[in-house]
């Protein structure tokens, strides 16, 4: 989502929609101010807000069908120039030869550690997943090779967290969607590779955690967004003037 514009920057999923006016539409349908974003952003907002009010910098990831990021400092979404901010499913990790079923190339991290690649890999053994949760519950069933297909991907996206957290050394990291429900395997897997790679004082008071709020995240971050579009300053500077 380009938030400037209200507009859909890129859909992979939804094709036709670019550059559809989403915001505009919405604002002269319902006649009340509108607010769109991606789901990434709204679910680590929703986390920061209610969870972590007080944290400087929050970095959320949330583990679906691919994978996408926020980062929320002092409260405030952090916005990219082109809208692509936190789209760290597409970073290319050295060994991958999947091809990602988003973008079409090969080596993403989506391609290795999204729930997707999850439910392939578990079906190519001959399990018979359909979702992230399916994978989730072969996990706490004991399933051997659910537990090592999980604790993998989180190897995985916890080496491309480790050069975030490096970089912008967060107060907290949160892993958000489904796959969190595993957390003791898929988290402990990033946990590890991200200390190993990280460097101590980036790490020294990092905050590692699945989603508290879980499935309520994003709908208190889109109540949070709207708040903040209507009670703002800058919208009650423009109402007063």
């Amino acid at each position: 989502m380009d938030w400037h514009s209200g507009r859909i920057a890129r859909s992979i999923s939804m094709p036709g929609w670019d550059h559809y006016p989403v915001r505009d539409h919405l604002t002269s349908h319902y006649a009340v101010p509108a607010a769109v974003d991606n789901d990434a952003n709204l679910l680590g907002l929703g986390e920061q807000r209610r969870v972590y009010p007080q944290a400087h910098l929050v970095l959320f990831v949330k583990i679906g069908t691919g994978i996408g990021a926020s980062m929320i400092i002092d409260g405030e979404l952090l916005r990219g120039s082109d809208a692509a901010e936190g789209d760290i499913g597409h970073a290319k990790i050295p060994g991958v030869e999947e091809t990602c079923s988003s973008c079409g190339e090969r080596g993403c991290l989506a391609a290795a550690a999204s729930g997707r690649a999850m439910v392939r890999d578990l079906r190519r053994l001959g399990y018979e997943p359909t979702t992230t949760l399916d994978v989730v519950d072969l996990v706490r069933q004991g399933n051997p090779d659910a537990v090592e297909i999980v604790t993998a991907a989180g190897r995985a996206l916890g080496d491309v967290l480790s050069t975030a957290v490096s970089l912008l050394n967060p107060d907290v990291l949160v892993i958000g969607g489904d796959i969190a429900h595993a957390h003791e395997r898929f988290v402990g897997g990033v946990r590890d590779t991200l200390l190993q790679r990280s460097q101590p004082l980036a790490t020294a008071h990092l905050v590692i955690a699945p989603t508290v709020l879980g499935d309520r995240a994003g709908i208190t971050g889109a109540a949070a967004m709207v708040a903040d579009v209507i009670f703002g300053s800058a919208a009650v500077d423009a109402t007063i003037s």
